[in-house]
């Protein structure tokens, strides 16, 4: 049977947990923002590598740069490494899970499998992002055998685009997968299973975006909230409301399509169980 929530009882039991997982992400992202392509080299390879099996592009090191493919003029940088996904995929992993392990050892456990899970997950979905930012752009103007979407679309809008979709809907699949697994094991949230106080997840879109709130939530805090503070210091707004506003259109658009998937499929299950009566 699923715990229901107490929420001050989790945060005396699992507070230090969400506390060294904060400073584990701040000091990664510190050290990240310093780092050079020699010092990524333990993510920049593993996703080079992996795009050449999904997508037949061959990349070659460029010493202090990253890993390059100068037929098409493409270049996986350490900006294009994936840290700063990793580190929200860690913070989907270990913020609204640590407190279903139930007692603190099992809680430094699952932070210590979140780390190495958020790192593969994070060369997976980093090296899908980066094959279809380097075909997508190409297809588009063969396709339509016109320039690429001459207008407000610009090559690096399009590459802001696919970025978002890709990352934002990884995250969904890993926070509902999560989810799905840990409540077969047993491990579910009174909160989210019903019962008291229980958000039930029905054909109405709002009930079905509740369920995604926690990665949303670490989603826009790591691409728009700290950006947004770092331009409030720098008094620096140049093209940020157009990056804020195309990030949460992108997400919306992935919301929406979570939520009618969902609805759909709530409704073909409640179909199927009415013709076995």
């Amino acid at each position: 049977m699923p715990r229901e929530v107490d929420f001050r009882s989790d945060f005396r039991r699992f507070g230090f947990h969400y506390f060294a997982a904060l400073v584990l992400i701040l000091g990664i992202k510190y050290w990240y923002g310093r780092a050079g392509s020699e010092e990524l080299e333990w993510i920049l390879l593993p996703t080079a590598r992996w795009v050449e099996v999904i997508s037949g592009i061959p990349f070659e090191k460029a010493p202090q740069n990253g890993y390059v493919n100068h037929s098409l003029r493409f270049m996986i940088a350490p900006s294009c490494s994936g840290v700063r996904f990793m580190l929200v995929a860690f913070s989907v992993l270990a913020f609204p899970f640590i407190h279903r392990m139930r007692t603190a050892g099992k809680g430094w456990g699952w932070m210590v499998f979140a780390i190495p899970a958020a790192y593969l997950y994070t060369i997976v979905t980093n090296g899908l992002r980066i094959a279809l930012a380097a075909y997508l752009p190409s297809l588009l103007e063969k396709s339509m055998e016109m320039p690429l979407l001459p207008g407000w679309l610009t090559q690096e809008k399009l590459h802001t685009l696919i970025g978002t979709a890709v990352y934002f809907a990884s995250l969904l699949f890993l926070y509902r997968g999560t989810e799905m697994i840990l409540r077969r094991l047993g491990l579910g949230d009174g909160a989210e299973n019903g019962g008291g106080g229980a958000v039930r997840t029905d054909a109405c879109f709002a009930r079905v975006f509740l369920r995604y709130l926690p990665p949303a939530v670490c989603y826009f805090t790591a691409v728009l909230f700290i950006p947004l503070l770092r331009r409030i210091y720098r008094n620096d707004w140049a093209g940020f409301w157009d990056y804020a506003g195309l990030v949460t259109v992108v997400c919306l658009a992935v919301l929406f399509c979570f939520g009618l998937t969902g609805m759909l499929c709530k409704r073909a299950g409640a179909k199927r169980g009415l013709e076995r009566i």
